[in-house]
């Protein structure tokens, strides 16, 4: 239910456990072409967007 949770309590309890690569997820940051097309896929117009990022 919380494989977050209980990843963070196993790197604490054993630090050196060792950990298969392929099975992380990788993340991505949020460029503002990402943003746009979140906007555009919620329908949000450009006048409904706030004054400030």
């Amino acid at each position: 239910m919380y494989p977050r949770f209980v990843q963070m309590l196993l790197d604490d309890q054993f630090p050196n456990l060792p950990k298969d690569p392929s099975d992380e997820l990788p993340l991505e940051h949020m460029d503002s072409e990402t943003l746009k097309r979140l906007n555009t896929y919620r329908r949000v117009k450009p006048e409904d967007e706030p004054r400030y990022r």
